[in-house]
């Protein structure tokens, strides 16, 4: 691993991924029931994993737009009562997060719960029944906890000069999804 090579430490332990062990997701999901009960019957939970925004990289007008997008294409296809539940990047500027969250709720249905939370990424994917995410770490959440998960994001020539793949997840099999009708037809597919 090149990131161990530079730390310039004569050994290493290498423990593997710790969101993997079962000790952990024992404990998630012990610590999980908590938060099940705003689930009143067999709505669905969908968890909206928020990018950062970063000058140069990923702009605030790109998460505007994947905001609405998703909005726009989980009304279509979620089921009645359903709950979207949005997990502001911890970075995320809380003025603009209000911004965003009001684009969410006005691209909604009604009936569609809207919830804002700074919950551990392993909590959300394990009470969600799908992740959708922009590039994030989190992602391995999801592979522990066995949630269905969409990687949508629309690859700007600013992210490639940062990130020379478009997206590091592929070797994980999450497919990249970057067109709105792919991203439509997937959402479809995960939550019927």
């Amino acid at each position: 691993h090149g990131f161990l090579q530079r730390t310039q430490r004569k050994s290493n332990i290498m423990i593997g991924y710790t969101r993997f062990y079962k000790s952990w997701i024992n404990y998630v999901k012990d610590y999980s029931k908590k938060y099940i009960k705003f689930r009143k019957g067999n709505e669905k939970i969908i968890s909206l994993f928020m990018p950062s925004v970063v000058k140069g990289i990923t702009e605030e007008s790109e998460v505007e737009e994947w905001s609405q997008t998703l909005a726009l294409n989980l009304k279509k296809v979620l089921p009645q009562k359903s709950i979207i539940i949005v997990k502001p990047h911890p970075l995320q500027n809380k003025r603009f997060l209000k911004k965003i969250l009001k684009t969410i709720e006005t691209h909604s249905r009604s009936d569609l719960r809207i919830i804002n939370s700074n919950l551990n990424t392993a909590i959300l994917a394990n009470i969600s029944d799908l992740v959708v995410m922009h590039h994030t770490q989190a992602v391995i959440d999801t592979f522990a906890f066995k949630t269905s998960v969409i990687h949508y994001q629309k690859i700007s020539k600013n992210w490639k000069k940062f990130w020379k793949k478009a997206s590091h997840f592929s070797h994980f099999g999450v497919k990249l999804i970057q067109k709105e009708e792919t991203l439509n037809k997937e959402l479809r597919l995960l939550l019927r």
